[in-house]
């Protein structure tokens, strides 16, 4: 019984559970780092600036706009890399 949950065990991590967790690492990694950049560029802006561009950031960062773009960026990284077999196999 052992051998036999080792082989599926071994199985799964070689084809989808993979394919799964290295498209959850990459769009964890993407979400962080896209949070990181436009959270630098909007305090940068808000505070090299002192017009409407300043509150207009304001105002996008308490909507959280940030986390909205972040989000969407992780989500087509990780449907990208759920179909990255079907991208490869495609026929010409």
């Amino acid at each position: 019984m052992l051998k036999f949950l080792a082989k599926l065990t071994e199985w799964l991590l070689k084809n989808s559970v993979q394919t799964v967790l290295k498209g959850a690492g990459l769009s964890v990694v993407s979400y962080l780092g896209i949070v990181v950049a436009i959270r630098a560029a909007f305090d940068s802006l808000i505070n090299s600036v002192y017009s409407g561009v300043a509150d207009l950031l304001n105002v996008l960062g308490i909507y959280g706009i940030d986390l909205v773009l972040s989000s969407f960026v992780s989500v087509a990284i990780f449907i990208l890399t759920l179909r990255q077999g079907n991208l490869l196999n495609r026929k010409k």
